[in-house]
């Protein structure tokens, strides 16, 4: 009797699962996966303005850096005491000057008289000097100093008499309205300046750069501060070496206690931009720090 021994078929299965495993360590190994690329960052403002003086003064008062300063709000004060003594020198001089308009147009006032009698006044004063200088010039003696004496007496009397003679001719009605015409306008220039006592922000930013100190005295168009427009902040990131960013690629920003995330805007060479928006003016210009970029995705043996 013959016995035969019967051969089972191999099963499928072990081959199934190793080429799956194959199919399955092939998709994790080229399949593409995102990776986080570190750089530095630093925030800038996205623009600036130099606030310029309108007046010149003493600086009474001045705010501190770094303040956020809506439009309008007060920057510096000056100090008024300088301005108003001023002011009441001018106003002195205006009514002493309408005094003497008032003399020189009185009716029968002969102008030409009195001026002459100034240069004749003038004329002996002139004389008077010139034989002092010959008195002081002789040899030293009795006769000399009785000389000296005399020659010192006729010039104080030439002198007073010039004096008396200018005082009496004065300025012509002319020259005095002209004089009267530029006091008008410095006394217009310190009310001016009286009635503006501050020096306020031509636009909301932050102030920045003080150029100014209590106690500084300023002339009009002075740089007084730098304000920046940090409602919203550029955020300045160095690509690292070997990477390639692109516009789009999300930006975690590490500031502080705080994780910010942007999109970067722009890429050109080693530097990329962002925009942060900072309407809470929660974080200052020139913070730096490390960010973290989504950078472009590498399969796994790619990446090795």
């Amino acid at each position: 009797m013959f016995t035969h021994e019967l051969k089972r078929p191999r099963s499928p299965v072990p081959y199934i699962l190793a080429v799956t495993t194959a199919i399955g360590l092939a998709a994790v190994l080229f399949t593409p996966v995102p990776r986080q690329v570190k750089s530095t960052f630093l925030l800038e403002p996205v623009g600036s303005l130099e606030v310029k003086a309108s007046r010149g003064g003493v600086i009474a008062s001045v705010l501190p850096e770094g303040r956020w300063l809506e439009k309008g709000a007060t920057v510096v004060t000056f100090d008024t005491a300088p301005t108003e003594a001023k002011l009441k020198e001018l106003e002195a001089a205006q009514k002493a000057d309408e005094a003497k308009l008032k003399a020189a147009s009185a009716p029968g006032r002969n102008v030409a008289k009195l001026k002459d009698a100034l240069a004749k006044a003038e004329a002996a004063e002139k004389q008077a000097r010139a034989a002092l200088e010959k008195a002081q010039a002789l040899k030293a003696g009795a006769a000399a100093n009785a000389a000296k004496a005399a020659a010192e007496k006729k010039v104080a009397a030439a002198e007073a008499a010039t004096k008396k003679a200018r005082d009496a001719a004065g300025a012509s009605p002319d020259e005095l309205k002209a004089e009267l015409a530029a006091l008008e306008q410095q006394i217009a220039d310190a009310k001016a300046e009286l009635a503006a006592p501050m020096l306020v922000a031509p636009q909301a930013g932050t102030l920045a750069a003080l150029a100014v100190k209590q106690g500084q005295e300023i002339a009009p168009g002075a740089t007084v501060a730098r304000l920046d427009d940090t409602s919203t902040l550029k955020v300045v990131l160095q690509v690292p070496k070997g990477e390639t960013l692109k516009s789009g690629q999300a930006v975690d920003l590490t500031l502080g206690t705080s994780r910010k995330r942007v999109q970067l805007d722009s890429v050109s060479g080693d530097t990329a931009v962002a925009q942060l928006g900072n309407s809470a003016h929660e974080f200052k210009a020139g913070t730096d720090g490390v960010a973290e970029i989504t950078g472009e995705p590498r399969s796994v043996i790619g990446g090795l």
